[in-house]
């Protein structure tokens, strides 16, 4: 079978009782019975005149999940910096004197929130079965990479101020830094997903 030039109905290259749609780039897994009544529409064999690939039921399902996976966890990660990022407390000869929770710095919040803006506006586009936008998908994997470094960044940051306590003054990681941490996780498994069913939709029957 000759490869298609535009989008639309084609000869499924799998079943000659059905057609596929083409959109392009690659095969879809849309597919759709031929029609029982009624003369072949002319034009190119096996084409539809101007319809575009339908929503089959459930098969929304498998994208949308990595979408809200990445929109759930960007929307976390938000969250997080209004929440406690470490602990301060004063101890001597092995007693907790007294203890403060220090809070995410406006510097944080800002930067984080338009780390976490920009990959919702890069992730808004996918629509559920269709493949991703090579571009997009890296502009999310860099957003998600820079939120993973500022994860380890504060973590050793934490670290690196307990050390100068001396044992006096004892900090460490509060709950907001681990809800932090754990949100950016999921992300990053909601767009290692995408680019899993990404590669799946370019892929052509042989």
């Amino acid at each position: 079978m000759t490869t298609p030039n535009q989008p639309g109905w084609y000869d499924d290259p799998q079943d000659p009782n059905a057609q596929r749609y083409w959109d392009g780039r690659g095969w879809t897994p849309h597919r759709q019975q031929w029609p029982a009544t009624g003369p072949e529409s002319p034009g190119v064999s096996g084409q539809m005149a101007a319809a575009g690939p339908p929503a089959p039921e459930g098969s929304a399902t498998k994208m949308s999940v990595s979408v809200w996976i990445v929109f759930a966890g960007l929307a976390v990660t938000a969250i997080s910096t209004f929440l406690p990022f470490a602990t301060e407390s004063a101890r001597l000869f092995g007693e907790t004197l007294g203890a403060r929770e220090v809070p995410a710095n406006g510097a944080t919040k800002l930067v984080v929130i338009a780390l976490v803006a920009i990959g919702v506006g890069l992730a808004l586009p996918v629509l559920p079965e269709s493949p991703v936008v090579v571009g997009r998908l890296i502009g999310l994997s860099v957003v998600v990479g820079l939120l993973a470094g500022l994860t380890i960044v504060w973590f050793n940051s934490v670290a690196a101020e307990n050390d100068k306590g001396l044992g006096v003054v004892e900090v460490k990681p509060a709950f907001g830094l681990m809800v932090y941490g754990a949100a950016v996780i999921v992300t990053a498994v909601g767009v290692v997903r995408l680019w899993i069913e990404r590669a799946k939709t370019q892929k052509r029957p042989s």
